[in-house]
């Protein structure tokens, strides 16, 4: 009957929530996106819609990418700690966030399993003051991540990431024990580059996005062979990407099952792709998860 309100029914809702989602399950996704407005304000509905809207928020929406919008953030989680409501937040147990700050580690450090970074790491290199006043402290917020099981940079970040600092005895990478996925854009592929992806026991997959010396694969390939001869674990996919068709004709690569491998499985693969054109936009950079690389 007219005027008469109408109930819409609550998995109807639900699929209205989520409608606008990206069908990439890791991408993340920044505040003005249709898909982030819209979550926000079934958030803002009822307590049934809140719970759905802040579970979808919480692995998709956590993108920030100025200072201001750090402020912002750290400020409503210092609130959500003070609130008594037993409600979901979406400022706890944040899963995955694309982040350009870097002080925001401290507060996520036991649950982040997933980062995107935009950070210039070059810039940390320059006079040793420099090195102490700001590198320091992000290495060490880097550190503290030890539940992160896949680390995207935008940026090159391969001296910050897979080469040893003064008193370190590892590099950062291999301090994040949990660590599967690693993905870098131009990386120089030196010797140690490898060293470092070989003593990563749990790494599954490395894409090297736009790599400075693709042939020091060739260049060193003969460590790099023995590296991997040296994993028993499960094996490992690296993957080249390239702005162009990048042609791999390497025929050592059926060299590469070591004798010390479980049963007759290869312990490492090398493929090449073509990267895809999505300037200005973070999901180009997203690790998909494969079921099984070696089939």
């Amino acid at each position: 009957m007219d005027g008469q309100p109408v109930h819409v029914p609550l998995e109807l809702g639900f699929k209205v929530m989520t409608s606008l989602l990206p069908r990439n399950p890791h991408a993340i996704i920044p505040a003005a996106h249709d898909a982030t407005q819209l979550l926000v304000t079934f958030s803002l509905v009822s307590l049934a819609t809140h719970g759905v809207a802040v579970q979808k928020l919480k692995p998709h929406c956590i993108y920030i990418d100025s200072d201001q919008r750090l402020s912002r953030f750290l400020l409503c989680h210092k609130e959500s700690l003070k609130s008594t409501v037993d409600l979901p937040s979406p400022f706890r147990d944040i899963p995955a966030l694309y982040l350009a700050p870097f002080e925001l580690f401290y507060y996520t450090s036991n649950s982040l399993q997933r980062l995107i970074v935009d950070i210039l790491f070059q810039v940390i290199y320059g006079p040793l003051e420099h090195w102490n006043r700001v590198g320091q402290v992000l290495r060490e917020g880097f550190a503290q991540l030890t539940e992160l099981e896949e680390f995207v940079s935008i940026r090159d970040a391969t001296r910050f990431v897979m080469k040893s600092h003064p008193g370190e005895e590892r590099p950062l990478a291999q301090q994040w024990p949990n660590l599967k996925r690693l993905g870098l854009h131009d990386p120089d592929c030196f010797r140690e580059f490898w060293q470092c992806i070989a003593g990563m026991p749990n790494l599954e997959h490395a894409v090297i996005a736009l790599p400075l010396r693709v042939l020091s694969v060739w260049t060193y390939v003969n460590d790099f062979m023995a590296l991997f001869q040296q994993r028993t674990e499960w094996p490992v996919t690296v993957v080249f990407a390239q702005n162009q068709q990048l042609d791999l004709d390497l025929p050592w690569l059926n060299k590469l099952t070591p004798p010390t491998a479980v049963g007759e499985e290869e312990m490492v693969r090398v493929m090449a792709c073509q990267m895809p054109k999505l300037e200005g936009s973070v999901m180009a950079y997203y690790m998909p998860k494969f079921k099984d690389p070696f089939m």
